[in-house]
This record gives C-alpha cells, sequence and structure tokens, in this order.
C-alpha cells in the first residue's frame, strides 16, 4: 500500500511540475526525461562508452516497467469502483495484484543480468537505489517551487 501510496504522489508531483513549467505536456515530459537521464548519468558516474550501452537497454527496461505500473493502476481503479466486494472479486483481485508484483520482481531480475552485461557491478548496485532517489529529488524539487509561491 506504500509503494502505491508514494507512486500516487510521485505521479502527482510530475504533474504538478508539468503544469507549473509549461502547458504543453509533451514538452513537459520531455524535461522530465531530460533531467532524470542527467541524474542517473550524474549518479553512476557513466562515461560516453557506457552510456551508449547502457540507455537502450534502460529504455526497455523502463517501458516494459511502466506498462506494469500502468496494470496496476488500471486494476486498483476497477477494484475502487466496485461497491459489492464479494469474496471471489477480492480473491481476484489480490491474485492479479501478486501476479503484478511478481512481474515487476522478474522484470528486475532479467534486467539486472542485462545491466551486469554493459556496466561494472557496483554502478548495477548503485542503479538499484537510483529510482527512489530520483522520485525523492522530485518530491524536493516540488516542495521548493510551492515555497516560492
Amino acid at each position: 500500500m506504500k509503494k502505491y501510496l508514494v507512486l500516487l504522489f510521485t505521479l502527482s508531483a510530475m504533474q504538478l511540475i508539468a503544469q507549473d513549467a509549461e502547458p504543453d505536456m509533451a514538452k513537459n515530459k520531455e524535461k522530465m526525461r531530460a533531467y532524470k537521464i542527467g541524474f542517473i548519468t550524474d549518479k553512476l558516474e557513466l562515461s560516453s562508452k557506457e552510456s551508449t550501452v547502457f540507455w537502450p537497454v534502460y529504455n526497455d527496461f523502463e517501458e516494459q516497467m511502466q506498462a506494469i505500473k500502468a496494470r496496476h493502476i488500471a486494476l486498483t481503479k476497477t477494484f475502487r469502483q466496485t461497491d459489492a466486494m464479494s469474496d471471489a472479486v477480492c480473491e481476484k483481485f489480490i491474485s492479479q495484484q501478486i501476479s503484478l508484483r511478481q512481474q515487476e520482481v522478474d522484470l528486475i531480475k532479467k534486467y539486472t543480468e542485462e545491466f551486469k552485461k554493459v556496466l561494472p557491478i557496483q554502478k548495477v548496485a548503485t542503479l538499484l537505489t537510483l529510482e527512489h532517489q530520483f522520485k525523492q529529488d522530485m518530491m524536493k524539487r516540488v516542495q521548493e517551487r510551492r515555497g516560492r509561491r
């Protein structure tokens, strides 16, 4: 549950940043993406050679992870819209949630092996913490923007 709250809060924060900066969402998404690339590149201290081989792998990973997260969100919305929740509905929801979480873990395992092929193990270990650090950094930026208003 905490994971979903963090995800929801992060998505809300990104939306606020996008609304605050420019009306064009495509430009805002691109700015966010560029910032994330810079953040990860900086934190991992990627060389140009490492960047060349790392980013295509990471982009595939991120695309697949976003698809799983979108299914999580859709499933949660569907469940919330159910007024009379039978045991069978609840059982199915629980099963689907566990399945999606397992898909996330399987994807992380798969891509950790792929990352090890293109990066030193120390950088792969650091990479596993960067998504959380990036979200924290974005939250800090949102709070700073709100403070300036």
